[in-house]
């Protein structure tokens, strides 16, 4: 669906798909047996997704992607319009703050997306790459809910290189009181 090689099975008992084969949900019927899987990119689940049972309507591939997409473009957008609000925050990783709180104010750089992911460049040098489910905010705090990530940053003043594999959980972006 989304082109994850993350899988632990073959999506279908007959996978990759034939060409010209016609993919309409539920796609068991052309695929055979699913492997009821959860992507771990984007969250789609073969034979659950595409065929719920009566609890709700089927989702093709590419209506499913397509609303992936958009929330990772939604994700991207709430960032941005965070740092035009505060300007400057702190950041909060799911394995705990990055420095010390309310200390370290970094500056958005850059916000994209690519592939599955959500990157978000601070201080023009420190990448954040993240798996990012959804987004929530309260006053001066933006949290982004990932499935994982990673952190690359540089030591300021000492060019010195790092990456953080980040489990799930939230990243924060803390705004500071004044203004």
């Amino acid at each position: 669906m989304c082109g994850s090689q993350n899988l632990t099975a073959k999506p279908h008992a007959t996978w990759p798909p034939p060409d010209g084969a016609p993919l309409t949900p539920p796609y068991e019927d052309f695929l055979g047996q699913p492997s009821y899987e959860v992507c771990p990119t984007c969250g789609f689940e073969f034979g659950n997704d595409d065929n719920p049972g009566g609890t709700a309507p089927p989702v093709s591939f590419a209506e499913y992607r397509a609303g992936w997409m958009e929330t990772l473009a939604a994700i991207a957008g709430a960032v941005v319009a965070f740092f035009a609000d505060h300007e400057v925050a702190s950041l909060r990783l799911p394995s705990g703050w990055f420095g010390r709180p309310h200390d370290n104010w970094h500056q958005l750089t850059e916000v994209a997306t690519e592939g599955g992911d959500v990157l978000i460049r601070l201080d023009g040098t420190q990448v954040l790459t993240l798996e990012a489910e959804a987004t929530s905010s309260e006053e001066r705090v933006l949290r982004v809910t990932i499935r994982g990530g990673r952190w690359d940053w540089t030591e300021y003043g000492a060019n010195q290189e790092h990456t953080e594999v980040l489990g799930p959980g939230n990243v924060e972006f803390h705004a500071p009181f004044h203004r």
